[in-house]
């Protein structure tokens, strides 16, 4: 992991990794104990995401370290049934 939480004037990163081939990820992750306004992922909507990429360029600014592929995901937690949290993986989302 690269970075946590990571704040900037354009917004927050949740988490900044390295893949297993070496590609930068960029990873978004949204929780919800309840389905009635829409699934965790569903919540990222095209504002957030505008932000998420603005953060991104941000980081990569105070973290230049070469040309590097670059991958946005999002991480959806549904803590409906707080004994068995389900995680959803959306991959490449932008």
């Amino acid at each position: 992991m690269l970075s946590r939480n990571w704040r900037c004037a354009g917004g927050e990163l949740d988490l900044v990794v390295l893949d297993a081939v070496g590609r930068l990820r960029f990873v978004e992750v949204r929780a919800r104990t309840g389905t009635g306004f829409g699934t965790p992922a569903e919540s990222v909507t095209g504002k957030k995401l505008h932000r998420f990429r603005e953060a991104a360029l941000q980081w990569l600014a105070a973290n230049p370290a070469g040309m590097r592929q670059v991958c946005f995901d999002v991480v959806g937690v549904d803590l409906s049934d707080p004994d068995r949290p389900r995680l959803e993986l959306f991959e490449d989302v932008m």
